[in-house]
């Protein structure tokens, strides 16, 4: 494994971490591939990595300022001046689509390389970027709103509560409307006119990660370490894992072709190779059960913990 030095990791401690992805990097596998067994490695460690994305050209995104070409073998530093290195390592939140990467204080439009500010993100710690419209950014925290300008400019979206939002995803739109969910500390929201009006779906939890599956269903994870997904037609939310204790909330999910990933605080990876209907562990040689993010790219599922990152390759 390689390693970048301590001294390093003290002066940087929390930035954007930059993966890069060969250019016809994969984010699902072929028609009846099955994965392999979890054999995780660190390819990152001594650092809390709490946010981490991938782009379908190039790169996968974290909140570090360091990059690797080859998958996470070697790592260099990206160059950027201190001001904004000192704002972007506040961020939570990154969110990228066709090279353009978002954090809550910048964006930049060439996967990393440079950065531009973003105007009057305060308050909005969760990004989303509509796949395939880069210039288009969701941005949620205490409110909602959406930017066409790549957020020069923002347009408040109305929500149906105060509470702070943890998760957000909104599908590419059917003509002009996006289809938007929300979680937030009590429970999840959808609305199917860009935001207009809204339907609540009780899960008696705090949702704080949101994905749509292979079949178009919602599947959201909670403080209270359980899964939910929906059927018909978004109508009605059914429990799909509950961990019984009510502990390792579930951080993120991610997707790869019908398998879904599930990361927890506590207890590692979980699999789902249905969509989310039954689940098992997805552990092997993963070192650091604290896990904060999942993406994938290249065939790797990487983890962001909270020591470092992790990845596995998905297929043989």
């Amino acid at each position: 494994m390689n390693k970048l030095s301590a001294t390093i990791f003290v002066l940087l401690l929390m930035v954007v971490v930059i993966i890069g992805c060969k250019h016809d990097s994969v984010t699902q596998p072929n028609e009846g591939q099955s994965i392999q067994p979890a054999n995780w490695v660190a390819v990152i460690d001594s650092m809390n990595v709490t946010s981490i994305v991938s782009t379908p050209s190039r790169y996968v995104i974290a909140n570090s300022l360091i990059r690797t070409t080859d998958n996470g073998d070697h790592w260099s530093m990206m160059s950027i001046d201190t001001a904004r290195l000192h704002s972007i390592v506040q961020a939570s939140a990154v969110a990228s689509s066709s090279g353009y990467v978002y954090t809550n204080g910048f964006y930049s439009p060439d996967q990393g390389d440079s950065w531009v500010n973003l105007a009057n993100n305060s308050n909005y710690d969760r990004l989303f970027v509509i796949p395939g419209s880069p210039d288009k950014l969701y941005s949620a925290g205490y409110g909602c709103r959406y930017s066409t300008d790549h957020g020069a400019n923002w347009t408040a979206v109305p929500v149906p509560s105060t509470s702070p939002i943890k998760a957000i995803f909104v599908s590419p739109p059917s003509g002009s409307i996006n289809k938007i969910c929300i979680g937030n500390l009590s429970g999840l929201y959808r609305s199917t006119n860009g935001g207009t009006t809204w339907l609540t779906r009780q899960i008696g939890s705090a949702v704080g990660s949101i994905i749509r599956n292979s079949a178009n269903e919602i599947l959201a994870g909670t403080d209270g370490a359980e899964i939910y997904k929906s059927s018909g037609s978004d109508s009605t939310m059914t429990r799909v894992f509950q961990d019984t204790t009510g502990n390792y909330k579930v951080t993120s999910l991610a997707l790869y072709g019908d398998y879904v990933f599930a990361g927890r605080l506590g207890a590692g990876v979980m699999v789902s190779a249905n969509g989310g209907t039954s689940w098992t562990m997805y552990n092997t040689h993963l070192a650091n059960l604290t896990i904060n993010c999942l993406t994938i790219c290249n065939d790797f599922l990487y983890a962001g913990t909270s020591q470092g990152i992790y990845r596995t390759h998905l297929i043989p």
